[in-house]
């Protein structure tokens, strides 16, 4: 079970696009995330087969998952906060650490 998931609501920490706040929209290869909202990249395409002229694409781009943090509301702000994991019933659940609030649903064994 990874501690960030897609639909999980996170907060940019370092790197590019400090700062921002976004859902997770995929996870790739268990080490990059891709933000909704998060700053997007330049991509120049030169002509080819299947474009006979050349593009200009915003695309998005991938951060590393340890630069982010899943972001919680307490005392009515969104503050980032360290995710653990409990077995409550058999079952692998994800908490804050600071609230002891459950992140997200159940993951059965």
């Amino acid at each position: 079970m990874r501690k960030i998931q897609r639909g999980d609501r996170v907060k940019i920490m370092r790197g590019f696009g400090k700062g921002t706040v976004g859902v997770v929209n995929s996870v790739l290869n268990d080490t990059r995330v891709v933000v909704e909202g998060a700053p997007k990249i330049v991509r120049h395409f030169g002509p080819s087969a299947k474009r006979t002229e050349g593009a200009i694409d915003r695309i998005d781009r991938p951060v590393h998952i340890s630069n982010v943090m899943i972001v919680e509301i307490i005392d009515s702000k969104e503050r980032p906060v360290r995710v653990q994991f409990k077995i409550a019933d058999g079952k692998k659940i994800r908490c804050s650490a600071k609230t002891q609030k459950q992140i997200g649903g159940v993951w059965k064994r």
